[in-house]
């Protein structure tokens, strides 16, 4: 059986992609990541609130409180970051195309092509729109179900688990 999908990469693609990714294969690393900036910046307006009912307000506060605000801030935002940091190297609107064979896998974008075997990737993850298939907890593929040219989601599935031994975790969006 072969397949082929088309997907483009746009910023709404790219949130989906860290999502997943975060709630799949970097699961802990995320949750920990959001849970200490999320204490730190609690701990930061404590000590900082402290700070002002004991000695008033100063620059130390006031800084204290920025670098706290900013804490809160950026683990409330953790997947618009990481996304942020993704799209910096991947230009937008980039159109990908995935030929999958009996043997192997073959990633398209423009004149550049990548050749995996499927036992090179590490895990799947499917959710309500997409397949994603990771090299590794840093790379990986998003299929939309959407962008199925040949063959279709509901046999993709079963497909790509035979082949690469692996059992899709399912990720909400």
């Amino acid at each position: 059986m072969e397949f082929e999908v088309k997907t483009v990469l746009d910023a709404k693609t790219l949130v989906d992609y860290q999502r997943i990714t975060g709630r799949t294969v970097q699961r802990k690393k995320t949750a920990m990541t959001r849970g200490a900036l999320f204490l730190a910046g609690i701990l930061g307006l404590t000590i900082c609130a402290v700070g002002i009912a004991t000695s008033g307000f100063n620059t130390t506060v006031l800084l204290g409180t920025l670098l706290s605000g900013a804490c809160v801030a950026l683990g409330a935002v953790w997947y618009n970051y990481t996304t942020w940091r993704v799209s910096r190297k991947t230009p937008s609107g980039l159109e990908q195309t995935f030929f999958f064979t009996g043997e192997n896998l073959v990633a398209s974008a423009g004149e550049q092509r990548v050749l995996h075997g499927y036992r090179d990737f590490s895990a799947l993850a499917e959710s309500e729109e997409y397949f994603v298939l990771f090299l590794s907890s840093r790379a990986g593929y998003i299929l939309p179900k959407s962008g199925f040219l040949k063959g279709t989601p509901e046999q993709f599935g079963p497909f790509i688990e035979e082949k690469t031994g692996k059992k899709f975790a399912p990720a909400k969006l």
